[in-house]
């Protein structure tokens, strides 16, 4: 018996908290809503028999006389309002007359003064309020004090409650919430409950009672008495809760639908970019000048691109199984897994090789008197080979080994090395490679069979982002080198079949046609015109293509694109930023509140500066208006940064600068390329290092005396321009 009861005391509280507010919802559905129940039982029986009466219309079954169709019948439960349909009809012609009477219009113009009264004495109340407010700031909140960081009385003491009693509150509603999301039988149970309770559930159940019954009977004649019902059934359901819970209820529900369609706009727009990057080459150089948003535009890219490749081996995967649907894909899955986990197989290369043999093999063994040969022959790669079951267990002689797609005969071994190459590609973590560092947060899914990838960039939570994130590998430039390496025996040098390649200002790398001349291309050191890296980026496509399609994409950025090389410049499309629009966001109806949180906001900052310029101790009054501020400035601020996009207009021309110029709409949405994507001073490590070594800053440097500078101030620029007029100077003297 202790034992029991000792298990109970371990048992969760809030279990019993969930259990209690059940009970006490359900007795109110039995004590309170009890029409609701009622109108669900009826609501049940009218589905039933329009069911009946459908299911005898498909089998041609005559029916007894006594089933009638009851959903075409009037409810039989007590309303809030009369149930009566012939006085409803007559009221709601009468309703409909009243727009046009005068006496009506009178009236309500009557009605429409007073409201105003109303809204002018509230405007009144609140210009009144500010400028009391703005006498109490002026007059005692504003008197200057230089007590550093100390709270007055009033905050102390607000400090010391919200301490003792807020913040407690405050963490428990939260572990309670992610009780509930744990424990997610009690909220499905709750929202039950209340469908039955508020007759939603009865308006739904009627729905389809009267869709059975419409579809093999046509009666449109009907319609008028069922919306007459659906009206009884609204009535009951508002009517269960007071006024302002479904106010509260409609903001709720109102602003799910805005975030629902800003959420689909966003998604739209990111289809537009993928569609964008689709009919371009692959090779995209992006060219501006110093602050127009290069870079974050190829970042952008690239993080669009990853999809690209993702849906696309996806997309092969399928047509392979497709044109064999029996053969058991999930063994070659599991035998690919097991060869990648453990480091035997790790690029295309080795999985065609790999394929290749074991289709091999098993050619051998179908042939009569070839087991004990293939054996011999391959005695180290029999971990995973089936004698009684060749090509992982497909029943060839059911299924064949060819498929005819009308336009070849495609042999069985050719679809499962480019499922293999395309699985290899769907499964891998991370192919992007790049000089500066970009952060990616594609989340994988498995349950051990066929994996799955999350790659929606809108749904990710900031707290959580570390636990997804991968950072793009680092991009070893001797990979894109034919030629000459700068580190010799590179053992990266070779490897790279496939990915996406981002260099950002490729220009300082590759230099232009002026830096590069005096450059030898016979010269006994690594150079740009000797390492051969044009000829790899003309070749990307070669050893990257499965099922015709390419799984490499280069991405650069570049300040001057006109001055590089001819020979590297050609190999891309040029993509200029012809404009670049406002920030603008993706959730209707946004307006009135944007203006609302900038007009609160803007006093705020001026109220906040005006504060810190005169006092240096903390009150509870700026305490409190600093709550307010910060919270209307939070809200615009994650809103934007959540929902908000920016639309620019790009202008792509072909390398050769052929003068044909064709302009597409792209999307920058901050929620993807602003979520810690990457670092837009890449560089900056460098110089801060060497900063770091001289010892002296920006106030260490000289001031000039006056409006005219000195010689000696002249001479302290350094300056090519003064020193070739001193030596003139010098020469002229002598």
């Amino acid at each position: 018996m202790s034992g029991l009861f000792g298990k109970i005391r371990n048992i969760n509280h809030r279990h019993y908290i969930c259990v209690g507010v059940t009970l006490a919802f359900i007795c109110l559905g039995i004590f309170v809503y009890t029409t609701s129940l009622e109108r669900l039982a009826e609501s049940f029986k009218d589905l039933g028999t329009s069911f009946v009466r459908y299911f005898a219309f498909l089998f041609s079954i005559e029916l007894p006389d006594n089933n009638v169709v009851t959903v075409t019948q009037p409810s039989g439960v007590t309303f809030p309002v009369e149930n009566n349909f012939e006085q409803f009809s007559i009221d709601f012609k009468t309703y409909w007359a009243l727009f046009t009477d005068k006496a009506v219009f009178i009236s309500y113009l009557k009605k429409l003064s007073g409201v105003l009264l109303y809204v002018i004495v509230f405007i009144e109340s609140i210009l009144a309020l500010s400028f009391g407010l703005k006498l109490v700031l002026s007059q005692w909140f504003y008197k200057t004090n230089n007590k550093y960081n100390i709270d007055t009385k009033p905050l102390k003491f607000y400090k010391r409650f919200r301490g003792a009693v807020i913040i407690p509150i405050r963490d428990y509603i939260r572990s309670f919430k992610e009780f509930l999301s744990v424990n997610r039988i009690y909220r499905g149970l709750w929202l039950t409950i209340w469908l039955i309770n508020l007759n939603i559930l009865s308006i739904v159940v009627s729905f389809f009672a009267y869709v059975l019954y419409f579809s093999v009977s046509f009666g449109i004649g009907e319609l008028p008495f069922q919306f007459y019902k659906l009206y009884l059934d609204l009535t009951l359901m508002f009517n269960g809760l007071p006024w302002y819970v479904w106010v509260v209820i409609f903001i709720v529900v109102f602003d799910l639908w805005r975030k629902a369609r800003a959420d689909k706009r966003l998604r739209g727009f990111e289809h537009i970019d993928e569609g964008f990057l689709m009919e371009n080459p692959i090779c995209l150089m992006v060219n501006g000048e110093m602050g127009k948003g290069k870079t974050t535009l190829a970042v952008d890219m690239m993080l669009s691109q990853r999809i690209i490749f993702r849906d696309k081996s996806k997309e092969i995967l399928d047509n392979c199984a497709a044109m064999f649907p029996n053969f058991p894909w999930i063994n070659l899955e599991l035998e690919l897994q097991y060869f990648i986990n453990y480091g035997y197989i790790f690029n295309l290369a080795g999985i065609e090789k790999y394929i290749v043999r074991k289709c091999r093999i098993y050619d051998e063994i179908l042939e009569y008197g070839a087991v004990y040969k293939c054996i011999k022959r391959n005695a180290d790669r029999l971990i995973f080979i089936d004698f009684n079951a060749p090509y992982w267990g497909y029943n060839i002689d059911l299924y064949g080994m060819t498929y005819n797609n009308r336009l070849s005969v495609v042999p069985l071994q050719s679809v499962i090395r480019q499922y293999a190459e395309a699985y290899f590609i769907y499964i891998c973590q991370n192919y992007s490679l790049s000089n500066i560092a970009v952060r990616s947060d594609d989340i994988m899914y498995s349950e051990g069979n066929f994996p799955l990838w999350d790659t929606d960039f809108f749904s990710r939570d900031p707290e959580e982002s570390e636990r997804w994130s991968r950072y793009s590998k680092i991009l070893d430039q001797d990979m894109l080198r034919l030629g000459k390496l700068i580190k010799k025996d590179n053992p990266h040098a070779g490897s790279l079949e496939f990915g996406i390649i981002l260099m950002s200002e490729i220009g300082k790398e590759r230099l232009n046609q002026v830096e590069q001349q005096g450059i030898k291309k016979n010269a006994e050191e690594t150079n740009q015109r000797n390492d051969l890296f044009n000829y790899y980026i003309k070749m990307c496509r070669h050893p990257s293509t499965i099922s015709y399609f390419p799984f490499f994409r280069f991405f650069a950025d570049e300040q001057r694109a006109q001055s590089l090389g001819a020979d590297l410049r050609e190999l891309c499309a040029l993509v200029d930023i012809d404009s670049k629009g406002e920030n603008r966001i993706a959730i209707p109806f946004f307006t009135l509140e944007d203006m609302i949180c900038d007009w609160i906001v803007k006093k705020y900052n001026a109220i906040y500066t005006k504060y810190r310029f005169y006092r240096g101790d903390n009150t509870f009054l700026m305490h409190l208006i600093k709550a307010i501020g910060t919270a209307f400035k939070s809200y615009q601020l994650r809103r934007y940064n959540r929902y908000g996009f920016n639309r620019m207009v790009l202008d792509v021309e072909q390398g050769t600068m052929d003068g044909k110029v064709k302009s597409y709409v792209y999307y920058l949405m901050p929620k993807k390329i602003y979520s810690d994507r990457f670092s837009t001073d890449c560089y900056s490590g460098y110089f801060r290092e060497r900063a770091l070594r001289t010892g002296v800053g920006m106030n260490d440097y000289p001031e000039y005396g006056s409006t005219m500078a000195t010689a000696e101030e002249l001479r302290a620029q350094n300056s090519y321009f003064i020193r070739t007029i001193e030596e003139n100077v010098k020469g002229d003297k002598e």
